[in-house]
């Protein structure tokens, strides 16, 4: 029974892919003709018979057992390590937890920091931002990580120079502590760098920090930029694409079969490939942070100078670059190689790469368990930024406001730890955040197929919306949780237990939403746009070279759109909640309190709209099945 199951499912899918004119349904992936002829010694029977696993053995997974296994793969492995080396040594700053140490033993006050230079970083993120949509529309993501890289090691050399420069700041014995806030103005306006203010050398070093920061964006568009195609016999999903993305290519009749199959082979393996890329991309940041602030920590120890983590940090900076220049290479740089020199392709304006930016990201947010995720990321990431630059303020506020007493606790070995938790964390949730789904999926799809169902609604399960709901308003709840936790703690233990927690749950949960992007991207693009099939239709085919060659390019910067686009929304949030807290004068409690309610309120409106798409789906979707069970 089981066999003769499987055999019709075979037979219909090669009708749909064949000569079937309804274009309402196109499997990603099917099985070859290379994997019918190698099964053909004995695996047909494994294949027709029942998986007692529950499982496919081949399930995407982001836990440590999923990355390690896309390492080794032949296809994805190669890009995903220079992935990893690069986040490594990008990530790895000893220095970073001990900058503000660093600005005081020079001269500038905590006052005129908090007055004068962070608000810089803070003013320039938006810039910034628009600055990293357009170079990666005009030059590509690539080049675009390389000036952000670039822009990184000008900012560690800048904060070298300053402290080489400007002389310690060392107060004489009998000096009264309470110095007139004019006389400390007067002496930071005295401080220069190079004939530069010191204080305007330091916001500029904080607007290049801000372009390398948005920079990520840029390298988030290559990682989940679709691998190229890389058939695997035994590899293929029944995974489905909606009618809006099969119009773009018009109908089957104009298919090329070779093209489609290393297209739904791509787009197959990407789906695999994307939770081990984004759980070891958010593993390895996670683990080289950790490293980095326990270096930093023992060097402080054993009396090295504070300058020297610099100097390693702007190391670890070169060796990233030296990584991007050498052995990065963006797909849309290995696709632009392969067009014929008598190809005359025109430049487009900046405003048409915009225009079809703005289009191909549309198309990615278009899938409702992406725009979950999207304003998951929007409700989140502001908070997220909020708890990692006030964290040791509330640590400092619960341990009685004596900072000497926690600045070792705050500054070095708590923050390693919190690296180390949520760098577990990310793996055990990758680990089971896919297996349950894809299995849940698959066997939707295939009772759908053996009732004989060829809607869209069949294509694309409907649950899966719901659940990605739910799993927003839940780890939205618990975020809610941990805030209002450490608020309400008393203890500074206990509070960088509630902040650790915090972390554990956003860098997890970012981690499965960065994956879901990705996945909607690859979805999206996986087959050439309407004005690339007309254009491949109206030459005879020389076109086709050119479609092929911008898709990764557009793939990528439609990405890097997507993801900027996020982090400006949640800037714009983060704008705002700040000036709430600002003019009512709050504290630092008040403040996590405010971000707790602000986070509560989402995951309510989250909560809601999962249940009532639960409620839709069971009726509506399970009337539509039983009429299905009756015309059958």
């Amino acid at each position: 029974g089981g066999a003769t199951a499987a055999a019709r499912r075979r037979r219909r899918v090669a009708m749909r892919a064949g000569a079937s004119a309804d274009p309402l349904r196109v499997p990603l992936a099917e099985p070859t003709a290379d994997a019918h002829a190698g099964s053909a010694s004995g695996d047909d029977a494994h294949d027709d018979a029942p998986s007692t696993s529950g499982r496919p053995p081949s399930s995407p997974s982001g836990g440590l057992r999923g990355i390690l296994r896309a390492l080794r793969d032949p296809s994805c492995g190669p890009r995903l390590r220079r992935l990893l080396l690069f986040t490594s040594l990008r990530e790895f700053k000893p220095s970073e937890p001990f900058l503000v140490e660093l600005y005081e033993t020079r001269g500038l006050t905590s006052g005129a920091l908090t007055r004068d230079v962070f608000p810089s970083w803070t003013h320039a993120r938006l810039p910034a931002l628009i600055l990293v949509c357009a170079f990666a529309a005009r030059l590509g993501c690539r080049r675009t990580v390389i000036l952000g890289t670039v822009s990184g090691m000008v900012t560690v050399g800048m904060t070298v120079s300053f402290a080489l420069f400007v002389k310690a700041h060392v107060s004489k014995e009998g000096q009264a502590e309470d110095e007139a806030a004019s006389d400390e103005d007067q002496h930071e306006e005295a401080l220069h760098v190079f004939g530069v203010p010191a204080l305007a050398w330091v916001r500029l070093s904080q607007a290049f920090a801000a372009f390398a920061f948005a920079s990520h964006q840029a390298f988030l568009g290559i990682a989940f930029s679709t691998p190229s195609p890389s058939p695997s016999p035994r590899s293929y999903a029944s995974a489905y694409v909606s009618a809006p993305y099969v119009s773009r290519i018009g109908t089957p009749t104009r298919f090329d079969a070779r093209r489609i199959r290393e297209e739904k082979e791509s787009v197959e393996n990407a789906s695999k490939a994307f939770p081990a890329t984004s759980h070891g991309v958010k593993a390895a940041t996670l683990l080289s942070t950790c490293v980095s602030a326990v270096i930093g920590q023992a060097l402080l120890r054993s009396n090295a100078p504070l300058v020297s983590l610099f100097a390693i940090t702007f190391l670890t900076q070169m060796g990233s670059l030296i990584v991007v220049l050498c052995s990065f290479t963006e797909e849309e740089e290995t696709r632009v190689s392969r067009v014929d020199e008598d190809d005359e392709v025109d430049a487009p304006s900046l405003i048409d790469v915009f225009r079809r930016t703005v289009r191909a990201s549309r198309a990615i947010v278009s899938d409702p368990s992406v725009a979950a995720w999207c304003l998951w990321s929007v409700a989140s990431a502001p908070t997220h930024a909020f708890v990692a630059a006030n964290w040791q303020t509330l640590v400092a506020d619960a341990g009685g406001g004596d900072e000497t007493k926690t600045r070792a606790f705050a500054y070095g070995a708590w923050l390693a730890a919190q690296r180390a938790a949520a760098f577990l964390a990310t793996l055990f949730v990758g680990a089971f955040a896919y297996g349950a789904l894809v299995t849940h999926h698959s066997r939707e799809e295939e009772e759908g197929e053996e009732e004989g169902e060829t809607s869209e609604t069949s294509a694309r399960p409907p649950r899966a919306a719901t659940t990605t709901l739910a799993s927003c308003s839940f780890s939205l709840g618990a975020l809610s949780f941990s805030l209002l936790g450490a608020s309400f703690a008393r203890r500074t233990t206990v509070v960088a237990v509630f902040v650790t927690f915090f972390f554990c749950v956003f860098e997890a949960t970012s981690s499965v939403c960065a994956a879901a992007v990705g996945l909607g991207a690859a979805s999206a693009s996986g087959f050439e746009t309407r004005a690339d099939a007309s254009e491949r239709v109206g030459d005879g085919g020389s076109a086709s070279f050119r479609g092929e060659k911008k898709s990764a390019r557009r793939r990528a910067t439609s990405l890097a759109f997507v993801f900027a686009s996020l982090s400006a929304f949640g800037y714009l949030v983060d704008v705002g909640t700040q000036g709430v807290t600002d003019l009512r004068k709050l504290g630092v409690r008040e403040r996590f309190e405010t971000r707790a309610a602000f986070v509560t309120i989402a995951s309510a409106a989250f909560g809601a709209f999962a249940v009532f798409g639960f409620f839709c789906e069971k009726r509506f979707y399970g009337k539509a099945g039983s009429a299905s069970k009756r015309d059958v």
